[in-house]
């Protein structure tokens, strides 16, 4: 019996989780760019209260 035939991989527990943090870094960005899309002021706002909006959600 040779070492790799006695030594079995074990998944690494991070990996599982990567896909669970790249899901929540997408839906957080999702919620924020609602954010800004609702509290966004009329069309004919200035320019200032626009980029305040955004920089402030």
């Amino acid at each position: 019996m040779t070492i790799s035939e006695r030594t079995t991989p074990q998944p690494s527990p991070t990996c599982s989780y990567e896909r669970w943090i790249i899901c929540g870094y997408v839906m957080f960005s999702v919620v924020m760019i609602a954010t800004i899309y609702l509290a966004s002021p009329a069309p004919d706002a200035a320019d200032t209260s626009v980029a305040i909006t955004m920089t402030l959600p």
